[in-house]
């Protein structure tokens, strides 16, 4: 087969350029003057001559080229108000730079399209705008963009009497909707009618969109085959036929096809620049060296799954917006999800410490990546560095900068294990292995809080009032709370830790995937002990920014007269919000917060914000400049991804502000910075939001971090307001009044023991929601 692959630009698409051109993008020569006509066709011409650019001689340059002539073509038919020129150019520059993996600009190219044919009321230059950007967020695998978009774009071609593209279209959106076995005769009509119309290209797509619902759906390899090599015999393979040939031969058990197919993948990706399909093929190519092959090349799988880490890093750093950069870190996932196994299974070859901190240090470079960037203000658009054999190096080198007498516990959860990393206070690693399904561990971390009368905290229908120990979906269950605790103990806390660490030493423990929705702190230890009560427990997205804020709090600790500032808001008045599906109403107010407030503002000797003076626009003006941040008031996060920008503090709504502060607009901001030392979200689901395999929790806790705060006590459902008032009171008293100076993670500890023995709220729904992340 032709190692030129299509994702650059066919015969087939170069005529549709050139009739889109000459039938409808110049003016009309009679009806404008001579200059404009010859702008339109200067403009015409270097369209023309950027597609043949890319099409003769595809390659990182030849589109660098393209991009040059396309933008100076765009200039030229704004001038001779050539419009159909100007948004083909438009297109086509947003494709090339997809292809070599610049989503932020193709993204801005794509939008740009879309609003200049609004402007020219174009309802198919609409349809290509939507096109363009849908291509994007396929990529990207942003579904949650790309459905809404690529279902507008076939709406304008069906009323406009059909797109070229619509076919395309329609490949792009049927993996979402159609990936059942009862949808295939429906995509084969459709097929067949693309068929009958000549459109080879649209059809092609639809083939590889059939092969991919057959290989990564219905795990019906055979048929996945059979669609990719029709597009094969059509003489039109894209990544999508090659990549999914690949896939198709490895769920066959044919490592030496499959192994063909990503080398083929790779070597066209790199001739062409395209990124994304380089670590494919890499990330696939370290799979089958891995897992495929018998015995396991293992020397071959480390130094594949590193260039495609390697890859992959650079293509997060030019995905744009923030939101993108998370979509793609879940793209990348698998590869370090696998990566650590294969050097664990160099134990007996290296020895186990360098097996355990290689396997430490590839978990971690995959660990919330696009957070670590956002905390470093990592501005290089470049790849990191290929490891090689220095992943042990940097595992050991990680670990001799975790902080002094602390002890970190690190989870990785796949499809059937759970692996952690036990880093004590001496330096030692051990890794820990539990043999579990995926979908059993999910179920029993639900379980366990809908128990606790928690799990409506999932699905973000609460707010910050009476907690409820009725919550769940049934009462609490004393006999099977502690079957289910006892279970994830066995499950997650190594049999040897109380042996390993002392009482009362500070565990900073780094939770992955569903993990990230359980309270530790009432897992069972000894008895009647429970971790929390045991360790001092703390939390952090990863080692990595854990060091950073470490370092930064260390720094802050020893400039001399330092004083402490503090802003504290409370029961501001409320906004109006969106609570639940098509539901919006006033939030209410919140005396136990007030108090809370109050009494904290005291404590720390400063007036609090509260009512109308807690003004949305009061508070970001302020939240720069304190050292910490108490807010006592509403808060909800919402679980889907799509909303994941939207969840919300609620202040005060002023003249230019709606009250509720999102995580959107904390990340959009960028002359806003936060670095205060703590910040207290005292209100419900603060450390909440969608859980990714990459990124972590998507919320305000990792917004605030994103801004320079270097701790922050967050809730883990939706909180009771007057236990919540008594927990905070006793954790400022031992943070600022113990005399032997806890840390914080201490003190919260302290006062969840408070709060327990109160016999009104000895129940772990009303203390043992609110963690610690971050620095002590």
């Amino acid at each position: 087969m032709s190692t030129r692959l299509g994702r650059g630009v066919s015969r087939h698409r170069f005529g549709v350029v050139l009739f889109v051109i000459f039938s409808s993008g110049l003016p009309n020569p009679r009806l404008c003057a001579q200059q404009d006509w010859k702008d339109s066709l200067a403009a015409a011409s270097l369209v023309q001559d950027a597609v043949q650019t890319v099409s003769k001689v595809s390659s990182p340059e030849s589109n660098e080229r393209g991009i040059v002539l396309l933008q100076r073509a765009v200039s030229l038919a704004q001038r001779g108000h050539a419009r159909g020129v100007e948004l083909t150019a438009l297109y086509w520059i947003s494709h090339l730079y997809r292809i070599v993996g610049s989503s932020d600009s193709a993204l801005h190219y794509g939008g740009r399209l879309l609003r200049t044919a609004r402007s020219y009321e174009d309802s198919i230059g609409r349809a290509l705008g939507l096109f363009a950007l849908s291509q994007v967020y396929a990529e990207i695998e942003r579904s949650d963009s790309l459905l809404p978009l690529g279902m507008e774009a076939l709406t304008l071609c069906g009323h406009g009497g059909g797109c070229w593209f619509e076919n395309q279209l329609v490949a792009l959106v049927a993996p979402l909707l159609l990936n059942t076995s009862r949808d295939m005769p429906l995509l084969r009509k459709t097929a067949s009618n693309a068929e009958t119309r000549g459109d080879t290209l649209g059809l092609c797509a639809i083939y590889d969109a059939m092969g991919k619902i057959f290989t990564e759906y219905l795990q019906q390899y055979d048929s996945a085959v059979v669609y990719h090599r029709k597009v094969l015999h059509l003489k039109h393979p894209g990544r999508e036929t090659v990549y999914g040939l690949g896939r198709a031969f490895r769920g066959l058990k044919m490592p030496d096809s499959a192994w063909f197919y990503f080398r083929t993948l790779e070597a066209a990706a790199r001739q062409v620049g395209d990124l994304r399909a380089e670590g494919y093929a890499l990330g696939n190519i370290g799979g089958v060296c891995h897992r495929d092959v018998q015995p396991p090349l293992l020397d071959c799988a480390l130094a594949y799954y590193d260039s495609a880490a390697s890859v992959a890093s650079q293509i997060l750093r030019q995905a744009g917006q923030d939101m993108n950069r998370v979509a793609y870190g879940e793209q990348a996932s698998q590869i370090y999800s696998e990566w650590p196994f294969a050097w664990l299974s160099l134990t007996e070859a290296i020895g186990k410490d360098a097996a355990n901190s290689g396997a430490l240090a590839v978990t971690e470079l995959g660990r919330s990546e696009a957070l670590r960037d956002l905390m470093g203000r990592f501005q290089t658009r470049q790849r990191l560095p290929v490891l090689g054999v220095d992943a042990a190096a940097l595992g050991r080198q990680m670990v001799s900068m975790l902080p002094a007498g602390a002890a970190t516990l690190s989870y990785l959860v796949q499809r059937d294990t759970v692996l952690a990393w036990l880093t004590l206070p001496t330096k030692e690693v051990r890794v820990y292995r539990w043999a579990i399904a995926f979908d059993s561990l999910r179920a029993m971390v639900s379980a366990l809080r809908s128990n606790l009368g928690a799990n409506d905290a999932l699905a973000g229908l609460r707010l910050r009032g009476t907690a409820s120990r009725n919550n769940g979906a049934h009462a609490p269950d004393a006999r099977m709370f502690n079957i289910l605790a006892n279970r994830l103990t066995g499950l997650l806390i190594p049999d040897d830790l109380s042996a390993l660490l002392p009482p009362g030493a500070d565990l900073v423990l780094v939770p992955h995937s569903v993990l990230n929705l359980v309270p530790f702190t009432i897992l069972p230890m000894r008895g009647d002990t429970t971790l929390g009560e045991y360790y001092a427990i703390r939390y952090t997205p990863s080692l990595i920014s854990l060091i950073r804020v470490e370092t930064t709090e260390a720094a802050a600790s020893r400039s001399p007269g330092n004083q402490l500032t503090a802003l504290v808001v409370s029961d501001p008045t409320m906004p109006v919000a969106d609570v639940g599906e098509g539901v919006r109403l006033r939030l209410g107010q919140l005396p136990g917060a007030d108090a809370e407030g109050a009494w904290v503002a005291a404590k720390l000797g400063v007036l609090r914000l509260s009512g109308n003076n807690a003004s949305e626009s009061e508070v970001r003006r302020r939240m720069g400049h304190a050292d910490i941040i108490h807010f006592a008031t509403h808060a909800l996060a919402y679980a889907y991804y799509s909303k994941a920008r939207d969840s919300f503090l609620a202040l005060a709504p002023d003249s230019t502000q709606d009250g509720l502060l999102t995580v959107g607009e904390l990340m959009d901001d960028s002359t806003l910075v936060v670095p205060a030392r703590l910040i207290v979200l005292s209100g419900c689901q603060t450390a909440l939001g969608p859980v990714m395999q990459a990124e972590g929790t998507v919320g305000l806790q990792r917004a605030f971090l994103a801004k320079g705060a270097r701790a922050l006590l967050v809730s883990l459902w939706s909180v009771d307001d007057d236990a919540t008032k008594m927990l905070m009171q006793r954790f400022y008293e031992h943070w600022l009044g113990d005399r032997d100076t806890p840390t914080k993670a201490e003190s919260l500890r302290r006062a969840q023991q408070d709060v327990r023995r109160t016999p009104r709220f000895g129940h772990p729904l009303y203390w043992a929601g609110f963690e610690l992340v971050g620095a002590n």
